[in-house]
This record gives C-alpha cells, sequence and structure tokens, in this order.
C-alpha cells in the first residue's frame, strides 16, 4: 500500500519558508516524507503519539537525489536546516508562521528523532474537523521536479475527488489566482512568460505520473490585462484572463480507496526496520521481525 499525505488545505496553500535560504528538492522531499509519517487517517486529541517521529537516514539519502561523496553530511545538514522551515498561511486573523521542527536528534548512525512543533501537529491531527484535507500519494510528489508543480498538484487532486465519478474534471484559474496560489510575487509578469516558465512545466511534470492526466488552454475575455494579470473591462481586446485545467481520471481514485483501508501502526513506519511508536523513551526503537 503506497504511502500518502493527508494535506491539510490550509498548508495546501501556504508558502513554504526555510529562513533566508533557498529550499532545494532534497528539503521538500524530507518534509513531505515527515508529512507522511506523522498524519493519522482521523482526528485526535491527543498529540503526544505524534510529538516524535524517527526516520531512517539511509531512507532519507535513497529518496533525496543526492549523489555527493558526502551524501550522508549533506543529508544531515538538510535535516538540522528543517529547524528553520515554516508554513505562512493566511486566514480571518492574518498570516500565521507555523514552524515544522523544533529538535533534530541522531539516535545513532541511522535513526533521526525529529521533534515537531504543537502547532504543526495539531494541523496535522485534525485535518478532518477543522478544515479539511486532500489525499494526496507520496511518490507522486517525488516525481515532481518543481516547487511549483508541487503546489498545484493539490487543488487538482482536490477536484478530483470531488467529482470521483466522472472521468473527466476542469478546474478553473484566474490568472491573479495563479499568481497567489504559486506565491509568484513579482516573477514572469507578462502571459508568456508565465506560460513558458510556469503553466508548460506544470502540465508536463504532472504528466509523468500515469495514475491521470491533465491538459491546459487560455480562457479569454475582451478586456485589458495589466501586468501582474488582473483584468479590466474597458477595452474590446480579446485577452487571456486565466487557465482551464483538465484532469483525466485514470486510476488515481483506485489507489484512493486503497488508502483509506484500515491501518495499523506498522504501516506509518518510515521503514521498514524502525518503529517510531515507543514514545515513552525518547532515543529508542526497536527491530521488526
Amino acid at each position: 500500500m503506497m504511502k500518502t499525505i493527508s494535506m491539510p488545505h490550509s498548508l495546501m496553500y501556504a508558502q513554504l519558508i526555510l529562513g533566508d535560504s533557498r529550499i532545494t528538492k532534497s528539503h521538500m522531499r524530507a518534509i513531505y516524507l515527515l508529512m507522511a509519517n506523522i498524519n493519522p487517517f482521523h482526528d485526535v486529541s491527543d498529540y503526544d503519539d505524534y510529538e516524535h517521529v524517527y526516520m531512517s537516514l539511509k531512507e532519507l539519502i535513497a529518496m533525496s537525489c543526492l549523489k555527493s561523496k558526502s551524501i550522508e553530511k549533506e543529508m544531515s545538514d538538510v535535516l538540522f536546516s528543517l529547524i528553520d522551515a515554516a508554513f505562512i498561511t493566511e486566514g480571518f486573523g492574518g498570516k500565521q508562521e507555523i514552524k515544522l521542527i523544533s529538535r533534530v536528534e541522531f539516535v545513532d548512525e541511522d535513526i533521526v528523532c525529529l521533534t515537531l512543533t504543537k502547532e504543526f501537529t495539531k494541523k496535522m491531527c485534525n485535518v478532518a474537523l477543522s478544515e479539511g484535507y486532500t489525499t494526496i500519494p507520496l511518490d507522486y510528489l517525488f516525481q515532481l521536479k518543481s516547487r511549483y508543480s508541487q503546489i498545484m498538484l493539490g487543488p487538482l487532486l482536490t477536484q478530483l475527488s470531488f467529482k470521483c465519478r466522472t472521468e473527466k474534471v476542469v478546474r478553473r484559474f484566474s490568472v491573479e489566482d495563479i499568481r497567489e496560489l504559486l506565491h509568484l510575487g513579482e516573477k514572469y509578469k507578462s502571459i508568456r512568460e508565465l506560460k513558458q516558465n510556469v503553466i508548460n512545466p506544470i502540465v508536463k511534470q504532472i504528466n509523468y505520473i500515469k495514475d491521470f492526466q491533465i491538459s491546459v488552454e487560455t480562457v479569454k475575455s475582451r478586456g485589458k490585462v495589466t501586468d501582474i494579470g488582473k483584468l479590466k473591462n474597458n477595452s474590446n481586446k480579446l485577452v487571456v484572463a486565466g487557465f482551464r485545467f483538465t484532469i483525466s481520471n485514470k486510476t488515481y481514485q483506485k489507489h484512493k480507496l486503497e488508502t483509506k483501508a484500515k491501518y495499523n501502526k506498522s504501516q506509518f513506519l518510515p521503514s521498514d526496520k524502525i518503529t517510531n511508536w515507543d514514545h515513552e523513551n525518547l532515543g529508542q526503537y526497536q527491530e521488526l521481525k
């Protein structure tokens, strides 16, 4: 059975930062693997069982695509740098910064213990009742190269989940929605730049996933588009106002239903050799037979 992330919608659309450093593919894969190992398939009131997550350094290296001679040190640096990682969410109360990890500790040469912050643990453990979530298979995210593709995958899968009995579903985004969703800021102000550097690579990368395929077409309207994509209806010129994504459902729903089967504790393990369910003594783990 594939590992999945029950991605809270507030985190799906949040901006992810790493202090003043750039977030790399290795950082993202470590964060996604962490999220896949901490979130349950039901809401909980006691967060103690999810406060510490034990992960295998060798497993992280295998998934990180690091190939240097000092690979273990590089992966260790990636893990310790996650202390600066945070999601920036926006709601009725304004912006909120949610730190992910408060402590990183190596139990031995291979096993690392990540201590989660209370805010992040609460987000991941109460998604069903508080805000809703979308089930995202972990291997989908690992197949995507860019952060833009990883972000866009969430709302597309959400739309697919809502229309689970149809073979094709459509999700429309205005130009302004795309810019806000992907946190583009001042980048790619023209439609041409946006399509070339963002939209087309997203479609190409997501279509590597075999369970569904997407296509995109521009949505045009009569008006004037400013340099950041806002539409002004004071002109008869036909301009690009947004994008229409069509998602063809193949086997995603089948995989999603498989993940809803009852999980036992061993299925939340980050590897087949360790367990992170002995929380009474931090730093202790047991070998599985």
